[in-house]
């Protein structure tokens, strides 16, 4: 049997391959962590709707995927907004979401400008009839 003593050549060696290797494996996880960054932000958004200009989401068919779209609004007083609705049936009118816990009126005031409260659907406002 021959046993090869490590020269200091060889400690260089591997010294310099497992530099390497780190060096390529930092690279390559900075570019996984760049391409899963760029997807994130082309990503479009998960809601069912989006504000656009004069149409209006009705608080009383709105789903909570759709409410959580408006601006402060999460899953949870989402969920509470639906199941308020669930319990006393529709909303008159959109000043009566402070009824629902952790409502006040800067809440409904943030929110009046995407919100309807109708109880057929349709928004009468923004929605234009032809006759």
């Amino acid at each position: 049997m021959s046993t090869r003593r490590a020269s200091v050549h060889d400690d260089a060696r591997e010294d310099w391959t497992h530099g390497v290797a780190r060096q390529f494996a930092g690279i390559f996880l900075l570019a996984i962590g760049a391409i899963g960054f760029l997807a994130a932000a082309q990503r479009p958004a998960l809601s069912a709707w989006s504000p656009v200009a004069g149409v209006r989401l009705n608080v009383n068919t709105a789903t909570p995927t759709e409410l959580e779209a408006l601006p402060g609004i999460g899953p949870a007083l989402a969920l509470r907004i639906v199941a308020h609705r669930e319990e006393h049936g529709p909303f008159a009118e959109i000043a009566n979401l402070e009824d629902v816990h952790r409502v006040g009126p800067r809440t409904v005031l943030r929110l009046e400008q995407f919100l309807t409260a109708t109880d057929d659907g349709h928004d009468a406002e923004a929605t234009p009839r032809i006759d």
